[in-house]
């Protein structure tokens, strides 16, 4: 998954402006969750939120959210 992470950071860096570029910032975080970094995951993806509150991925976003902060709980 950090492979993933880097060619994602590298796609944005060559192309900020993409269309695709959003695509590959949602990616990201999820590339984290799945490698186990939850922190850095929630932390992107609210990013993401705040970058990109009209995106059509807000909803799929916030649901992440939600799944991640409940398998973080310390309840």
């Amino acid at each position: 998954y950090m492979k993933a992470v880097d060619a994602f950071k590298y796609f944005l860096q060559k192309f900020p402006q993409s269309a695709m570029a959003s695509d590959a910032e949602v990616y990201i975080p999820y590339c984290y969750a799945k490698a186990g970094d939850t922190t850095k995951a929630l932390k992107l993806y609210e990013n993401f939120l705040v970058k990109h509150p009209d995106s059509p991925d807000t909803t799929w976003v916030k649901d992440k959210i939600k799944s991640l902060k409940g398998s973080t709980s310390t309840d």
